[in-house]
């Protein structure tokens, strides 16, 4: 039953011991319920309050039965999965228990094995030491309190750890685990046991310095001894320490290991590996080992096993005799302390040297503002540049970023460490542009230009505008490296290139600086992402076009387009609105009867700063009639079509497939469908949907039926035009024959006799607007029309528009009425 933790953490861990003292006997009992107290005393009572009772007891009994017996200098680990029938307790996790003496790092180490197995740790537990005496068979005799500090006799300081980790059942995977911690901790331990002894070391090596200091910079020689000082008084953990002499083998001069010199995690023996040819190294590197400068600061190409995940820094302080000789090195690596990385570099000796080197050799006045910009970028520089780069390499690097100014864009800065084992990337980045994606597609374009084995990263965000994202490379040594830096910088600013920035570039190309900036900053934020992922900014530049075309007169934008990858069939339009969008259910019937199919829509709200919303309605067509059309030719009319259709200015028929099949404009379709409902006025037998079935199973002849109609009514085109419309009227007639549907026959037919009875039209009209009129009047001599029923008038004038049609029917040359 889950025990209720409303009185707090103190009632809990007293139910715990109460627990504790009822089912174990004696000292057992008390000693373990002490342990208990210490044990939980130091988790948070949220961690607490996520276990029951039974399983925080049976936790604690099952670490006491580790701890209780313990002989000196042991360390013992044990890893398991907790189930109830066996254990007494249990958790969905898999358990990590450990005792050993007390020092420090040792939750460090073992986080590091259980991180870069890929495992994540959910608790972790440790006391923070705990004092306890020992009888003589290994056993604990007392536990003394935490608040107890005194020095006394026989006291043992033990670390007692506790973690939780990702559940494990493979036993490979446990072992591997189990090893790994064991070496974690035996590291930890030599570490730890010649600590004092790598510290004796450095002030030996400053003595040393003192001898040969006459052969020497003295101002270098100061500031080094400074440098190890400042390392050995707890700003480096000393992690091991070895000394090398130069000796000659052959023809080869090499920098070999001094045996029984080993110290901390270079305790091992000496081995074939521990010697390297001078002559192997990369020239910079062969010239400054044998250069007067004293110390060498670079990393390590081994992961550190103690403390924290990083790459071993080291450092080397060159031996010399007394002619200024480089003779050896003592060589040291360790982690630098995190005061190191947040001190001032003009507190910090060495650094300052070489920061105030940097500054002389810029040439800047350290008190005017360009000095002190550059002070702090050098300040600001990550540290282990700052340690490790050249004085040359360096004031490039910074010199580089001063001269950058602040200006949005992107820059790469990189340093190749003495020894080609890494190079360092600073990639600056205007804030805006930088995420995870970004950086990512950076990573992987400097992997493939340094021959990467591993890279690490780090951001660092200021108030400049720009981000500063640090790469540190680890080279693969067995593949050859050739680079450049201009040409991976290009890359990097072709990847980083935001849509908005190349919207910018598309609008100067427009519309030319003035007005692109205008626009720039009213659509920069309007476009929503979906869209910016769909479309590029190029494309956005037209339907800016279209937009700002957009007036209370004419309110509606229309693209009518093909996009380079789209199938043969398929098709695209985009429609331009304020305020609203356009809803599919108004727009598919308008597609249908043009001869398109709708596929899909996706809208696309622009949103400005001023509160406004513009809609962009991308849909999707195919066009699946066996007629071909050219886009370019097409486009005007079937947007002009579209349109008028909207507007109700056209009616939405099936006529209306004929701009496309036919090339048709909008206004020659209403004149085929104006005859249409003349037909149906004067009762002829077909359907309009018959009718324009017919038209549409003949667009050749449809085509030609409107030509026919141009020459007939045109009051430009009178030459001729008797002899033209019989020669095409006898055209038509022929194309007949290959028209095997005898009522599509009749139909066309029909439309030759209508226009042959048109004696007027004011279809080519232009109204006092400077328009055509909204509706169409046919004066037809209709009694050589088959199929009107008699009496026949002398003239019909019939009238047709989308919101009204009817006839006037004249049986007199004058009008009465």
């Amino acid at each position: 039953m889950s025990y209720k933790f409303e009185e707090g953490k103190d009632v809990l861990i007293e139910a715990i011991v109460d627990k504790i003292k009822s089912s174990m006997i004696g000292e057992q009992a008390e000693f373990c319920a002490e342990f208990a107290k210490q044990l939980y005393g130091t988790v948070a009572m949220e961690d607490l309050s996520a276990w029951n009772l039974d399983d925080l007891y049976g936790a604690v009994v099952n670490f006491w039965s580790l701890i209780n017996e313990r002989a000196p200098h042991e360390t013992k680990i044990r890893i398991y999965n907790p189930d109830f029938e066996r254990h007494g307790w249990q958790t969905t996790h898999t358990v990590i228990e450990v005792v050993c003496d007390d020092m420090p790092f040792l939750v460090d180490s073992i986080r590091l094995v259980i991180h870069r197995m890929g495992l994540s740790s959910h608790l972790t537990i440790h006391m923070g030491g705990i004092r306890v005496k020992r009888d003589k068979d290994n056993k604990v005799c007392e536990i003394l309190p935490r608040n107890q500090l005194t020095a006394e006799k026989g006291v043992l300081h033990e670390a007692p750890i506790f973690l939780e980790i990702d559940r494990q059942t493979d036993p490979e995977m446990l072992e591997q685990l189990h090893k790994g911690c064991e070496r974690a901790l035996e590291d930890n331990r030599v570490v730890f046991e010649d600590w004092e002894k790598m510290r004796a070391s450095v002030r030996e090596a400053i003595a040393e310095i003192d001898k040969v200091s006459s052969v020497l910079d003295m101002d270098e020689v100061e500031e080094t001894k400074a440098f190890l000082h400042w390392i050995e008084d707890h700003h480096f953990t000393f992690l091991g320490m070895r000394d090398y002499e130069l000796v000659q083998k052959g023809k080869e001069t090499v920098l070999q290991a001094i045996p029984d010199t080993g110290l901390g995690l270079l305790r091992e023996s000496v081995t074939k590996s521990m010697t390297r040819s001078i002559s192997a190294m990369a020239p910079e590197a062969r010239e400054f080992s044998l250069s007067p400068r004293i110390l060498v600061t670079s990393k390590t190409n081994t992961l550190a096993s103690v403390h924290r995940d990083a790459y071993t820094d080291y450092i080397g302080i060159k031996r010399f005799n007394a002619e200024g000789e480089v003779i050896g090195e003592r060589r040291i690596i360790g982690l630098y302390t995190s005061a190191a990385y947040h001190t001032n570099p003009k507190q910090i000796p060495f650094l300052r040297r070489k920061v105030a080197l940097i500054m002389e050799n810029s040439g800047l006045n350290p008190r005017s503002h360009a000095g002190k910009v550059l002070l702090n970028i050098l300040e600001t520089l990550p540290r282990d540049d700052l340690i490790q780069g050249t004085e040359d390499e360096i004031l490039e690097i910074a010199m580089g970023i001063f001269y950058m100014q602040d200006r949005k864009r992107i820059r790469l800065f990189a340093r190749m460490d003495v020894y080609h084992r890494f190079v360092s990337c600073l990639v600056y980045v205007p804030k805006e542009r930088i995420n995870t994606e970004l950086r990512m597609t950076m990573k992987k374009i400097l992997d493939d230009s340094f021959n990467s084995i591993e890279t690490t990263y780090s951001q660092q965000f200021t108030e400049s505008v720009l981000a500063r994202v640090h790469f540190i490379i680890k080279i693969n040594p067995q593949l050859p490296l050739e680079y450049d830096l201009k040409e991976i910088e290009k890359k990097l600013i072709e990847a980083g290139r935001s849509w908005a920035d190349d919207l910018q570039t598309h609008l100067y190309e427009s519309y030319g600086e003035e007005q692109a900036n205008c626009l720039y900053a009213q659509y920069k934020n309007a476009f929503p992402i979906a869209y910016r992922d769909m479309f590029s900014a190029r494309t956005a530049v037209y339907d800016i076009k279209h937009i700002e075309m957009l007036t209370p007169e004419n309110s509606l934008g229309i693209n009518f387009y093909k996009p380079l990858d789209e199938s043969e069939n398929s098709f695209r339009l985009k429609v331009y609105q304020h305020d609203s969008t356009i809803p599919l259910s108004d727009v598919l019937p308008i597609l249908e009867k043009l001869g398109l199919r709708a596929i899909s829509e996706r809208p696309y709200p622009l949103k400005f700063d001023d509160g406004t919303i513009t809609w962009i309605n991308d849909f999707a067509m195919q066009y699946n009639k066996s007629t071909e059309f050219d886009l370019d030719e097409i486009k005007d009319l079937f947007q002009n079509a579209f349109a008028k259709v909207w507007f109700g200015e056209a009616e939405n028929d099936g006529f209306n497939q004929l701009v496309l099949a036919a090339g048709l404009n909008w206004r020659e379709v209403a004149v085929l469908r104006t005859y249409a409902k003349y037909f149906k006025q004067i009762g002829i037998t077909f359907s309009q949907d018959y009718m324009e079935m017919a038209l549409n199973n003949n667009v050749s002849i449809a085509k030609k039926l409107v030509k026919l109609f141009e020459i007939r009514c045109n009051p430009t085109d009178a030459p001729n035009r008797e002899d033209r419309f019989t020669d095409l009227s006898i055209e038509i007639l022929a194309d007949l024959d290959g028209v095997s549907n005898l009522d599509e026959d009749k139909i066309i037919r029909q439309y030759i006799h209508a226009i042959s009875a048109t004696l007027r039209t004011n279809f080519y009209q232009i109204n006092k607007n400077n328009h055509h009129n909204p509706y169409i009047s046919l004066k037809l001599n209709s009694k050589i029309i088959p199929g009107v029923p008699k009496p026949h008038p002398m003239f019909e004038i019939f009238v047709y528009s989308p919101r009204f049609e009817g006839v006037h029917l004249r049986c007199g040359k004058v009008a009465r009425g």
